[in-house]
């Protein structure tokens, strides 16, 4: 049922799927987090690329959507195209080669494995609608969005990918020095 509802969504109102994502987002989100604090097993994954991605990328959404429907106009994450630049070069490229590279199981009646595909899956599936829909997106959505035009083409190889590229970089960073000061001391015990 919810695979039929997005395909549905996506290919009949794909300026409202922003709003779905952003929901589902939360559900599995709060489902994984509340799975792994329960057996403190595996905890530690949450730092990896693609759930610290799927996390900002609530944040982006959640951002747009708080200003937007409280009229707060005070410019979300969503009216900066570097940020906008920098999600659609991640979902184009890590999350897109994730899904052919990675062994995820699409197993419709396993949380786990449903989790998994939908950090991979949803954000080339919501970059795709918010870049070639944003005409639809930002009628629907006044004040939320201030996406790029899909008739102009005028953005380089270098606007969309140096904003990712950052992101990552700065990821990378930060994962090292988490893992080599932090989170080795939570792995196995020192033999």
């Amino acid at each position: 049922m919810n695979l039929m509802f997005t395909c549905f969504l996506i290919g009949k109102m794909p300026e409202h799927y922003w709003v779905f994502i952003t929901v589902k987002s939360y559900f599995y989100l709060f489902f994984t987090w509340n799975q792994r604090c329960k057996k403190k097993t595996n905890l530690l994954f949450m730092f990896e690329f693609c759930w610290v991605s799927c996390h900002v990328m609530l944040i982006y959404l959640t951002s747009g959507y708080v200003d937007g429907v409280l009229n707060l106009n005070k410019n979300p994450l969503t009216f900066s195209k570097n940020v906008f630049y920098g999600f659609w070069g991640l979902a184009n490229g890590p999350f897109a080669l994730a899904i052919v590279w990675s062994n995820h199981a699409l197993v419709l009646h396993s949380m786990k494995s449903m989790t998994a595909a939908f950090i991979h899956i949803s954000p080339c599936t919501l970059a795709w609608a918010l870049r070639w829909y944003s005409p639809k997106v930002m009628n629907a959505w006044p004040g939320v969005f201030d996406l790029p035009d899909p008739s102009s083409n005028n953005e380089s190889f270098l606007q969309i990918f140096v904003p990712s590229i950052v992101f990552y970089s700065v990821w990378v960073i930060g994962y090292f020095v988490f893992v080599l000061f932090l989170g080795r001391k939570h792995g196995l015990p020192d033999s």
